[in-house]
């Protein structure tokens, strides 16, 4: 049974000290979620944050108190705030063994508002206070995937640089926060990063570099690979004309150099820049 759904007897003795004086402990599901729509009508910060502390302690699920979270985001966003500093304070909630749940209340404002860097903030406190029960704990491990993908899309938007994504990704394997979602943002990030390494390797001449990384890229499961491809033909290209690299290539050289172009062959991926290089080597290889 619901134990959120009925009336609650016997929890906190109703004396001057309670939790949430003025709150009746018998107050059913239906007079709360009243009260509380009076209290975001009125402004009431302070019943507001009494409202929540009775369904904490009544073991209100995650669930039953996001449904009242979204009300308080549809009808009057402005008093979250007072609601965020009350979730922050454990003051009197650590007695009470909701401090941890209290927590899980800032994260779903600060995640429902796309402020991801708070959000992650309060699930490193709710995890530090340890007292929630386990449905809480599964819903906050959903809430943290999300808030690290809201955060990392926002910086790739931004043009954070792509080692900084790439180093923050390396640190959530590590501690293990991961899942399917955040593997598929990875890829072509991870992609990214090793076409922007490539190409530095490019410039400085660096032709076995800028293939490794290119390589390591084209091993990854990218849905359009066109754009890794696009960089192995440019690097193909660049090493068929570099000047230090005719006068020195051997016949094992031209053989690898050959195997390349026929690998961009093999996948359907061809330029005319491809053709004049392939023209080119043949006659280095004494083909033509």
């Amino acid at each position: 049974m619901n134990k959120a759904a009925e009336p609650i007897d016997n929890v906190i003795p109703e004396e001057s000290n309670s939790p949430y004086p003025g709150l009746s402990e018998k107050m059913t599901r239906a007079e709360l979620s009243q009260r509380l729509k009076d209290a975001v009508a009125k402004d009431q910060t302070e019943l507001l944050e009494s409202l929540f502390c009775f369904m904490l302690v009544n073991e209100y699920t995650p669930e039953q108190i996001n449904q009242e979270l979204d009300y308080i985001r549809a009808n009057n966003p402005a008093i979250q705030n007072s609601l965020i500093r009350w979730s922050e304070e454990p003051t009197g909630k650590k007695k009470l063994r909701i401090a941890g749940k209290a927590a899980f209340i800032g994260v779903v404002i600060h995640y429902s508002n796309k402020s991801f860097v708070p959000a992650i903030k309060a699930i490193e406190q709710f995890n530090a206070f340890g007292d929630a029960p386990h449905e809480f704990a599964e819903a906050i491990d959903e809430l943290e995937i999300r808030s690290w993908l809201g955060l990392l899309n926002h910086e790739l938007e931004n043009q954070v640089p792509l080692k900084n994504i790439m180093r923050q990704l390396e640190a959530l394997r590590l501690k293990h926060i991961w899942s399917k979602d955040l593997a598929v943002f990875a890829i072509p990030v991870t992609t990214a990063f090793f076409r922007e390494q490539a190409n530095e390797k490019l410039l400085d001449g660096d032709f076995t570099g800028t293939y490794r990384d290119l390589e390591q890229a084209l091993r990854l499961p990218e849905n359009d690979k066109s754009a890794t491809y696009q960089a192995y033909a440019d690097c193909i290209v660049r090493q068929v004309n570099d000047p230090l690299f005719r006068s020195r290539a051997i016949t094992a050289d031209l053989e690898k150099l050959s195997a390349k172009m026929e690998y961009l062959h093999d996948v359907d991926f061809w330029t005319p820049e491809l053709d004049i290089g392939r023209f080119h080597l043949k006659n280095m290889m004494g083909e033509i």
